[in-house]
């Protein structure tokens, strides 16, 4: 989806890149900011620290 769809209440989390993440506007509580959107060992780990949370 595109950045200006992503609002606080239209999803539990939100994945975004490092680039985009700046410039949305969701809490951080809801957010996953990946440096590399293609290493999936990153992707496992960031989704795990924050379902740990949970």
């Amino acid at each position: 989806s595109d950045l200006s769809s992503a609002t606080p209440g239209a999803a539990d989390l939100f994945v975004m890149a490092k680039d985009i993440a700046a410039s949305a506007s969701v809490p951080e509580s809801q957010l996953v900011v990946i440096n590399n959107i293609i290493d999936i060992n990153e992707l496992e780990t960031q989704l795990r620290a924050w379902f740990a949370k949970q």
